[in-house]
């Protein structure tokens, strides 16, 4: 079985608890802090991670940081 097909079966309207949400943005304010992200290579692509998984979940695009430009 697919994962598509996987997902049409369990049903593709599972949503997020207002408590689940308010969780993945606080540790995405957290990771974002100076001196988190911006630490060292991993941290930045922990940080972008969960931009990436946060855009997703608010239907909008990642901003998605880098070392070089700081933001």
């Amino acid at each position: 079985m697919s994962v598509e097909q996987n997902d049409q079966k369990k049903g593709d309207d599972m949503q997020l608890t207002k408590k689940q949400l308010r969780d993945l943005k606080n540790v995405h304010n957290i990771q974002g802090y100076d001196g988190n992200w911006n630490n060292d290579q991993y941290m930045l692509g922990m940080f972008n991670g969960m931009e990436l998984m946060l855009s997703i979940v608010e239907d909008r695009e990642p901003a998605y940081r880098t070392l070089e430009t700081g933001k």
